[in-house]
C-alpha cells in the first residue's frame, strides 16, 4: 500500500465522499438542464437538434479533456488539477447562465465539460490510489450509489428553478455546485498520488496500443461506452419524446428521470452485494438491461402516445448502476502505473461511445430508436461478457 493510502486507510469514508461528489458533476451537468431542454432550445429558435446540440457538446469537451487530464494528473496530483478543474467549471456555468447566443451557450457548455471532466477521471484515480484491486469494484459501486443522490434531485431541481427564474437559472444552480466542490477540495481533499511522473506523459501511441492489446481495458471499456451510449441517447432525447409525443407535464417529466436516478443507485447497491467476479456481475446486468429494453421497445410500439414504456426503462437504469462499477475495475486493475491515463483513456471510450450512439439515433428520429438503443448496447454487452473472462495465470 502506498504512502498515500496509508495515511487514508483509517478514513475510506473521506475519499469515498469526494469521490462521489467528484462523480455527480457529470449526471448534475446532464440531469439538471435535460428537461428545460426544448425550453432552452425553443428560446434560441431550435429544437430537437438544437437541443441534443447543448447535451452532446458538454460530452465532447469530456472526452476532449480526458485527453490530457489524466497526464496532469499523474504528473502534477490530484489535488491541484481539481481545484483548477472546478474553478474553471464554476466560472464556465456562470457564462452559460449569461450566453447572449445559441452559439455562446455552446462554447460555454464545452468549456463546462472540458472542465468537470476532472470529476470522473479522478475519481476513478483516487479509487485506485487507495483501494486493493480486490476491492474496487464494492468501493466504486458504493462511490457511484452515493453520487446518484445529486441526479436523483437534480431534473425535479432544475425544472422548477428554470419554471420560476428562467432556464439561465439551472446553470447558477450548476454554478453554486462547482464553487462548494472547489471549497470542498480546499478544506477536505488530500493528496493520494504516492510518485508523481517526473514529466507530462500524454496518451500516447503506445499507451493506446499497450492498453488496447490487454483483454480486461478492452472489455472494460467497451461495456461502459455502450452502457453509456444507451443512456445517454435516452436522456438527450427523452424529454422530447414524452412531452411532445406523449403529452406529459415537465415536472413529470422530470420525476421519471428523477426515478431513473433512483433506480440507477438501487443498481449500485446490488452491485455492491454480488460476490461473484467482476465479469459475473456484468453479466447479471446486462441481462436485467436488455429486459428492460426490450420491454420498453415493445410497450412504446404497441402504445405510442403513452408514457407507459418508461417503467421497464427504469430496469435499464438499474443495469447501468450494476455493470458501470465492476467495468472500470476490470479496466483498470492491471494498470496501476498509469492510472491517471487508463482512467481518461477509458473515459474518453465511453464518451465517445455516448456521443455516436446518440447521433445516429437523434438522425433516426429519436423516439423508440433510443429504446431499440438501449436493448442493442446491454445486449452487445451481454455477448461481450462471455469473451471476457480473465486468462489464468
Amino acid at each position: 500500500m502506498t504512502a498515500p493510502a496509508q495515511a487514508l486507510s483509517s478514513r475510506p469514508d473521506r475519499i469515498v465522499g469526494i469521490g462521489a461528489v467528484f462523480l455527480a458533476v457529470l449526471p448534475l451537468s446532464t440531469d439538471i438542464v435535460l428537461v428545460a431542454l426544448p425550453v432552452i432550445a425553443g428560446s434560441f429558435g431550435t429544437a430537437l437538434a438544437g437541443g441534443h446540440q447543448i447535451m452532446s457538446v458538454f460530452v465532447i469537451g469530456l472526452a476532449v479533456a480526458h485527453l490530457f487530464v489524466g497526464a496532469l494528473a499523474d504528473r502534477l496530483g490530484r489535488r491541484p488539477v481539481a481545484l483548477v478543474g472546478f474553478g474553471l467549471y464554476t466560472l464556465a456555468s456562470l457564462a452559460a447562465m449569461v450566453a447572449p447566443s445559441f452559439e455562446a451557450l455552446l462554447a460555454a457548455r464545452f468549456v463546462q465539460g472540458l472542465s468537470g471532466a476532472c470529476g470522473p477521471i479522478l475519481m476513478r484515480a483516487l479509487v485506485r490510489d487507495t483501494v486493493a484491486p480486490a476491492a474496487a469494484s464494492r468501493r466504486l459501486a458504493l462511490t457511484g450509489t452515493i453520487s446518484g443522490i445529486a441526479p436523483l434531485l437534480a431534473p425535479t431541481v432544475g425544472i422548477l428553478v428554470a419554471q420560476a427564474f428562467g432556464w439561465q437559472s439551472s446553470f447558477a444552480v450548476l454554478a453554486l455546485y462547482g464553487a462548494a466542490t472547489f471549497v470542498l477540495i480546499l478544506w477536505l481533499m488530500p493528496e493520494t498520488l504516492a510518485t508523481r511522473s517526473t514529466a507530462v506523459s500524454y496518451i500516447t501511441p503506445d499507451i493506446v496500443r499497450r492498453l488496447f492489446t490487454e483483454r480486461g481495458f478492452v472489455f472494460g471499456s467497451f461495456a461502459m461506452a455502450m452502457g453509456y451510449g444507451g443512456l445517454f441517447s435516452w436522456i438527450s432525447t427523452g424529454s422530447y419524446y414524452l412531452t411532445t409525443r406523449t403529452g406529459l407535464d415537465p415536472l413529470v417529466t422530470s420525476l421519471i428521470f428523477a426515478a431513473g436516478s433512483l433506480c440507477f443507485m438501487l443498481g449500485g447497491l446490488v452491485a455492491m452485494r454480488l460476490r461473484g467476479a467482476p465479469e459475473q456481475t456484468i453479466r447479471i446486468g446486462a441481462a436485467i438491461g436488455a429486459t428492460g429494453g426490450l420491454l420498453a421497445l415493445v410497450l412504446a410500439l404497441a402504445m405510442p402516445d403513452q408514457p407507459w414504456f418508461c417503467l421497464p426503462i427504469m430496469l435499464f437504469y438499474c443495469s447501468w448502476g450494476i455493470v458501470q462499477p465492476p467495468s472500470i475495475n476490470i479496466a483498470m486493475r492491471d494498470h496501476p502505473a498509469i492510472a491517471g491515463k487508463a482512467s481518461a483513456l477509458l473515459g474518453l471510450v465511453q464518451l465517445g461511445g455516448g456521443v455516436v450512439l446518440s447521433w445516429i439515433v437523434v438522425a433516426l428520429g429519436a423516439g423508440p430508436y433510443a429504446l431499440g438503443l438501449m436493448l442493442f448496447s446491454t445486449a452487445a454487452i451481454l455477448l461481450a461478457s462471455h469473451f471476457a473472462k480473465r486468462p489464468q495465470a
